[in-house]
């Protein structure tokens, strides 16, 4: 695998990092962590410094969910912590979550009612979910290490990093300590499907053992890890000799539901049924309003058909540079044309459009390239479990959209490594022969 990918990049700066990586593979990774600790630390540190900006907490009243769980937190004592391992969490509305009430009980030990120390734990845990995104990359694929470093680095800054990082999600995440579960569950994810996937590999019973106990701690954490557990069994799937682990993660995530389902005594909280508009606003970002005129609607994107129509006429003609350069000055004239001068707000808006329809057709064309290996296309049904089941709520609670957010961010950061590395073979002269 080494071989190949340095034959597809056969270039000098390439192949110098591909063998660091390769001789100092503990520098390699310090450098990564440290890059994403920076990046993502800048965009978390615009909240903090900021003093949480829209956090509902700097409110009065701040919340039944921060009132309440202050309030049973300090009188709550060894007969109530273990209560939640047997019935609701600590703010007693509808979920089972022990693992994130017994936190809560000891933060508010050390932090008391300064929410700012509580945000401080979510900051932290935030940039966890970034480092361990690396880790997961890393073990999740294929290839050398700098690939995998690569692939781990750049979707921890999509997901979390300044110019990227979806603030609506970021808000709630960063701004209102009780989303705190979504962060611990999705770590305690993270882990399972390290452990899972080598056990793949490898068939170590401690795996098997860690991947168990994983799920488990998920749960206590938030039902969300339901959603875990069923990805570790998409990963397993391919992999025959790892069947009876995925029964038995089948079999206790069953075990898991009863038992939630009887600790609650059928108090569960439920969300509306998801619509189609709300699932489509949260697999991606929103590119704005396309007109739904037949004849605007072709008018809005007579600039891209004229552009792709002379690039695909000149390209075997005069190559694909001067044919991308005649492409891009026919796009930008019938765009002035229909839209009027640069500065026109109808032509910035029509361009910044196209450009983000574009880059979702260079991610879906590297999601498909990269969709030929394992586990891509599990890494696909995972990711849209995560929106589906929460596309129900309402969209202005950003923090059920973290866990698509992540999985979307290491989705996009193959596809555009994938997209680069099939560019780039194609430009590589034919092996002699």
């Amino acid at each position: 695998m080494l071989a190949v990918f340095q034959t597809a990049f056969m270039t000098k700066p390439i192949s110098l990092l591909v063998d660091f990586c390769e001789r100092r593979p503990r520098t390699a990774w310090l450098l990564s962590l440290a890059l994403v600790l920076l990046l993502v630390g800048i965009e978390s540190g615009y909240w903090v410094v900021h003093d949480y900006p829209g956090a509902m907490w700097h409110n009065t009243p701040r919340g039944d969910d921060i009132e309440i769980a202050m309030d049973r937190a300090a009188v709550a004592g060894p007969r109530e912590l273990a209560g939640f391992w047997t019935g609701q969490m600590l703010v007693g509305n509808g979920y089972y979550r022990p693992l994130s009430s017994c936190l809560f009980v000891l933060q508010y030990h050390l932090f008391g009612e300064e929410d700012r120390r509580w945000q401080a734990v979510s900051v932290a845990s935030h940039l966890g979910v970034a480092l361990a995104l690396v880790g997961l990359a890393s073990v999740l694929l294929e290839g050398p290490l700098f690939r995998r470093l690569t692939i781990g680095t750049l979707a921890a800054v999509l997901m979390g990093g300044p110019g990227f990082a979806d603030r609506s999600v970021q808000q709630w995440i960063l701004g209102w300590w009780p989303c705190q579960p979504d962060l611990w569950s999705l770590l305690a994810a993270f882990g399972l499907f390290a452990a899972v996937t080598r056990y793949a590999r490898d068939h170590r019973k401690g795996d098997a053992a860690l991947a168990l106990f994983l799920f488990a701690l998920g749960v206590s954490f938030k039902e969300m890890a339901f959603v875990a557990g069923l990805g570790a069994c998409l990963l397993l799937v391919r992999h025959r000799r790892a069947w009876p682990l995925l029964a038995l993660l089948a079999v206790e995530g069953v075990v898991l539901f009863v038992f939630r389902h009887w600790a609650l005594r059928g108090q569960s909280n439920s969300v509306d049924a998801p619509t189609i508009e709300r699932v489509f606003l949260a697999l991606s970002p929103v590119v704005g309003p396309v007109p739904t005129d037949p004849i605007l609607f072709v008018l809005h994107f007579l600039p891209v058909g004229a552009a792709a129509l002379l690039f695909f006429s000149l390209r075997k003609k005069l190559g694909a540079a001067p044919a991308g350069t005649a492409a891009l000055a026919a796009y930008l004239g019938v765009s002035f044309v229909l839209s009027g001068g640069p500065l026109e707000p109808a032509f910035l808006a029509q361009v910044q459009q196209h450009g983000r329809l574009a880059l979702r057709g260079a991610l879906l064309a590297g999601l498909l390239l990269a969709a030929r290996r394992w586990p891509v296309p599990e890494l696909i049904v995972l990711t849209l479990c995560s929106v589906v089941l929460v596309a129900g709520v309402n969209p202005v609670f950003g923090h059920y959209r973290y866990w698509a957010s992540v999985f979307g961010s290491l989705l996009a950061a193959v596809a555009l490594v994938t997209l680069a590395e099939h560019l780039w073979r194609r430009r590589l002269p034919a092996p002699a022969t």
